[in-house]
């Protein structure tokens, strides 16, 4: 009795991580105005560091619009000059998502968890890698994802089934049914040294 308890018990706390299974705390829409148009994570709680898609900023800087996260400002301090990634600072409160120690494989099964169609709700919409390493014209490598997005989603963090970071999603087809991720290998070399956590 004791040992199905205490599995049980292990399941719930499982279950229950907010690392498994991110929440407003980790994820948040940029704002603009009040509206939301992209999703950025939490990848450092000391340093106040968001990541998100280089687009977003590129958006907000050609519109010059004021970014907010959880209605702090938000400044870019990062904008890969190669992919499409961005690291915002800001003065938002977000409990940080760890970047995994292992690159996703086809046929993994993934997690986005974004604000598509600037929803005032977290949507976690669930899929699998499909071709890895396909490169994209400005967008630099990235992975296909069997899953269906929508705008907004840009920036949402690609999770594994720990709830590690494994890519940021910043595009989907014109059919719907695929997106566009910028692969782990990337985000590692570009935006690893901004995570507080590394599996």
């Amino acid at each position: 009795m004791k040992t199905l308890f205490a599995t049980l018990l292990a399941v719930v706390l499982c279950f229950s991580s907010p690392q498994a299974w991110p929440t407003e705390q980790s994820i948040l829409p940029l704002k603009s105005d009040g509206h939301a148009f992209c999703t950025a994570f939490s990848i450092n709680a000391k340093e106040k560091l968001w990541a998100t898609a280089r687009h977003c900023a590129a958006f907000a800087q050609q519109h010059d619009l004021d970014v907010t996260i959880d209605g702090y400002w938000a400044l870019p301090i990062y904008v890969s000059p190669d992919n499409d990634l961005a690291v915002f600072q800001s003065g938002a409160k977000g409990v940080p998502l760890t970047l995994s120690a292992y690159a996703p494989e086809v046929g993994d099964k993934v997690l986005v968890s974004g604000y598509p169609w600037g929803l005032p709700v977290l949507v976690e919409t669930r899929g699998t890698v499909a071709v890895r390493f396909i490169v994209v014209m400005g967008s630099g490598a990235s992975d296909i994802l069997d899953i269906a997005v929508a705008p907004g989603n840009s920036g949402s963090p690609v999770l594994n089934s720990q709830g590690q970071v494994i890519g940021v999603l910043w595009g989907m087809s014109d059919k719907g049914g695929h997106a566009f991720s910028i692969t782990w290998e990337t985000v590692r070399r570009q935006l690893g040294p901004f995570f507080q956590k590394v599996a």
